[in-house]
């Protein structure tokens, strides 16, 4: 009770302070302390003296007024400090933590500045910064963790998605509570949704009946996402969900049934792949591992492959390349022997298919999207296109420098490749085979600078994977855009070249 007098006086002590001394005499509310104070001090000797400090205030001469004020506050003030009590009444508990599963780390201003105004601005060029520093691990920097819960919200979708996919898993449950207080059913901005599927990945299990509400009661948007969530113990009402009109709807039903290990689930996805959805149900397995739904895919390739050669009419042609298109981008990565056994076959057959023309699209749409399956997604596949690079034509021998980049030695790709610059350089005929392999891996050496061109960090490590001789090649043949592509620091050759094009550029210039 006594320091709550001491807490009043210096209240009153602080607002006379603040008013002026002047009107501080005959002041009611600090007058009234006077008395309960000189009765604390019969206890304690220096409540005696704040009420003595308090009557002089009060009561003093006007020319004291000031002193005695200034004594009170500083009494008062420090009887605060020393006297007050600290801590809570209660036992003593450790406070709950979480682990953010992995090391964190912390970056320099310089680089957080940027990342922060791109994370909390709108915008262009804002995706190439966050994309970038992700891939470095900047995110595990603490200070970027509530930043980053509020771009889940971000207007530009990719940006959205890039936070929900890449970085916010990074920081575990810890972040779960965040994610449940700023998330809302009812809402159609594309944020809610994206929580709604962190939540369950990040806890399936307690975020259930948050699902099941969502499904209830969400919105549209919501509603689809929750259905992506639901499990196994829902496989009825996902089998009603596959029916539904709208191509979201049954979209999120697919992405569920793909997870769900029972018959029923795997003959719904075998009938959309055999029907209309046949996109939907393939996007769900390419991201799917699960042995049972590859070998849906084998079969279906197969078989549309034998039928589309027999189809007459080019449109009809156009539609059956797109799915099978389709079905193909659909293999995982690393699938299964049957999956590249179908692979090496199509692409033994790769002459006959390419014959097979559309309206629109055919054979040839096939073998190239063959192609970019293969190299993306075992050794044993890539080697197969490397080991035939002498018998493929100029987009196949693209795809083929690119394998051999991905698998093998610096060396070994220079030395498998780099003849078909000396033998197609512009000595040759114009239209022959040999300039078409020469553009073809002018091509795949220039797309592969281009590729990395926004993350100077990455054109650097793709630079490194090329073997020097490349540059000096380029330089030989004073190709200007190889030797842009390739150019190294402090590399001779390249530096003359580069003087050379100036300094005749210079010199045609109108207006140097």
């Amino acid at each position: 009770m006594s320091i709550a007098l001491v807490r009043q006086a210096y209240t009153e002590a602080r607002r006379l302070v603040i008013a002026g001394s002047l009107v501080a005499a005959g002041d009611f509310r600090l007058k009234k302390l006077i008395a309960p104070l000189e009765a604390a001090g019969k206890q304690a000797p220096v409540f005696g003296k704040i009420a003595e400090c308090a009557k002089a205030v009060v009561e003093g001469p006007g020319d004291g007024t000031t002193s005695a004020l200034l004594e009170l506050a500083s009494l008062t003030s420090a009887v605060l400090n020393t006297q007050g009590e600290t801590g809570l009444a209660g036992d003593l508990v450790p406070l709950k933590t979480t682990e953010l599963g992995g090391q964190v780390m912390q970056i320099s201003a310089r680089r957080l500045k940027p990342l922060l105004e791109a994370l909390s601005t709108t915008g262009g060029g804002r995706w190439e910064i966050i994309r970038e520093e992700e891939l470095a691990g900047l995110f595990r920097d603490l200070r970027l963790v509530r930043p980053a819960l509020k771009a889940i919200d971000d207007p530009y979708s990719e940006i959205g998605e890039l936070i929900a996919n890449k970085v916010l898993p990074l920081y575990g449950t810890a972040i779960i509570p965040e994610l449940r207080a700023k998330f809302d059913t009812t809402s159609s901005k594309s944020g809610h949704p994206r929580r709604l599927t962190l939540l369950h990945k990040l806890d399936p299990v307690g975020s259930r009946e948050l699902v099941l509400t969502s499904l209830e009661k969400g919105s549209k948007e919501v509603k689809v996402a929750a259905i992506a969530s639901l499990g196994p113990d829902d496989l009825p009402t996902l089998l009603e969900f596959v029916k539904a009109k709208a191509q979201d709807v049954r979209g999120a039903a697919y992405t569920a049934l793909a997870k769900v290990n029972h018959p029923d689930a795997v003959a719904a996805l075998d009938q959309a792949l055999s029907g209309k959805d046949y996109m939907l149900a393939g996007r769900c397995i390419e991201g799917n591992a699960s042995l049972t739904l590859v070998n849906l895919l084998v079969p279906k390739i197969r078989q549309a492959i034998a039928e589309l050669g027999k189809l007459k009419d080019k449109k009809a042609v156009s539609t059956g390349a797109e799915r099978i298109q389709s079905l193909l981008t659909s293999i995982p990565k690393g699938a299964t022997p049957d999956a590249d056994k179908l692979l090496l076959e199509l692409f033994q057959q790769r002459q006959s298919i390419k014959g097979i023309k559309g309206e629109t699209g055919g054979g040839a749409d096939i073998i190239e999207t063959l192609f970019e399956v293969m190299i993306d997604r075992s050794v044993s596949l890539r080697e197969a296109v490397i080991n035939n690079h002498a018998e493929l034509d100029g987009n196949e021998l693209s795809a083929a420098l690119e394998a051999a980049i991905k698998s093998r030695s610096a060396k070994e790709v220079f030395d498998t490749f780099s003849p078909y610059l000396h033998t197609g350089h512009s000595k040759e005929k114009k239209n022959s085979n040999n300039i078409t392999k020469f553009q073809a891996v002018e091509s795949a050496l220039v797309d592969s600078h281009y590729y990395a061109w926004w993350n100077s960090e990455e054109s650097e490590k793709r630079r490194e994977q090329f073997d020097p001789r490349w540059l000096d090649l380029a330089v030989k043949l004073e190709h200007f855009e190889l030797v842009n592509s390739l150019a190294r620091k402090g590399h001779a050759g390249a530096l003359a070249f580069a003087k050379k094009q100036f300094d005749e550029q210079f010199k045609k210039a109108k207006e140097p």
